[in-house]
């Protein structure tokens, strides 16, 4: 039989992943995830050595399990995302024309950036499908399906959180420090 685990944007705040202490920080430094899924017995998932299939923020977990647990994956696919992210690296300057695709952290390291995205959430989510995936004619019930999933109250918070880490202008999750 084959297994297989499947991580993306839904491993991030969507839906119904709530925090069991809402006073707690949220915290999204790039080893959270990836620790929080090691540290999880494969009896628990049923699942030995899963092959994980990942996009996006989940690629980016997938990635770091693979690199730091390989005894814990079979093998590994992955689509997009942020391969494995670090701070040093995040303060290397870019070519202007690379800089502006990442326009959005620099508007999510302020309030106002913060404010816009959770009131603009939906249309923030469509601007970044269209603009990462120019030949893509998705219909709108495509994407109405994929962008209930953050509605989820978390979501702004660590999405965030994440981008002003990955910037260094807050601490991440002790425990999951590289």
């Amino acid at each position: 039989m084959r297994a297989s685990l499947s991580c993306g944007r839904w491993s991030t705040a969507a839906r119904s992943t709530l925090f069991a202490n809402p006073a707690r920080p949220v915290a999204q430094n790039s080893r959270a995830a990836p620790s929080s899924i090691a540290a999880l017995p494969p009896r628990t998932l049923k699942i030995e050595k899963p092959i994980l299939a990942c996009f996006d923020w989940g690629a980016r977990t997938a990635n770091i399990i693979a690199a730091l647990w390989p005894e814990r994956c079979k093998a590994l696919v992955s689509v997009s995302g942020y391969l494995i992210g670090s701070q040093e690296s995040g303060r290397m300057p870019l070519p202007p024309s690379a800089e502006l695709q990442w326009w959005y952290q620099f508007y999510f390291a302020t309030d106002r950036g913060r404010d816009g995205y959770d009131k603009y959430r939906h249309d923030f989510s469509r601007l970044i499908w269209q603009l990462a995936s120019p030949k893509w004619n998705f219909d709108d019930a495509t994407f109405d399906r994929s962008a209930a999933a953050f509605d989820n109250p978390d979501h702004v918070a660590i999405v965030i959180h994440s981008y002003r880490w990955r910037l260094g202008l807050v601490q991440g999750e002790p425990k999951a420090s590289c």
